[in-house]
């Protein structure tokens, strides 16, 4: 701040007001390119263009094969939370589920076989990789 003749000024105006045209544009461009470049990062998204099913979307819990209850949240943007704290993305290839799980700074991609029943209320999930199956029901 600058105070001359009983006016305070604030400097980074002066400074501006005394550069050329050419110069204040320049710096106003890298400004919003620098906006553009930081809010670009704010998408979760991995892949714009998920192939997701409705009926996933929702609820769901279950118990695992030690007793523990496992509840999962799919949302329609085709992300997810557990009660576990993992979160992440879905997407159905190949007519499988395929999860990218992150924990944290880890990341895993976990496929599963799925089938609804009970109209659409049941959900099993067998995991490819261990074949373990948890069947979930619509909350």
């Amino acid at each position: 701040m600058i105070n001359r003749n009983g006016y305070t000024y604030d400097f980074v105006c002066i400074k501006l007001m005394s550069m050329d045209t050419n110069k204040k544009l320049i710096i106003l461009g890298m400004a919003v390119l620098l906006l553009a470049v930081g809010l670009s990062g704010c998408t979760t998204r991995l892949s714009p263009e998920m192939n997701i099913d409705d009926r996933f979307v929702g609820t769901w819990e279950g118990e695992d094969e030690l007793g523990d209850n496992v509840s999962i949240i799919y949302f329609s943007d085709g992300t997810f939370n557990t009660n576990y704290g993992e979160r992440g993305e879905y997407e159905l290839k190949d007519e499988k589920l395929v999860m990218i799980v992150m924990t944290g700074d880890l990341k895993a991609v976990l496929t599963y076989n799925y089938a609804f029943s009970n109209d659409n209320t049941t959900l099993s999930l067998t995991e490819l990789s261990v074949n373990e199956t948890i069947a979930y029901t619509r909350q």
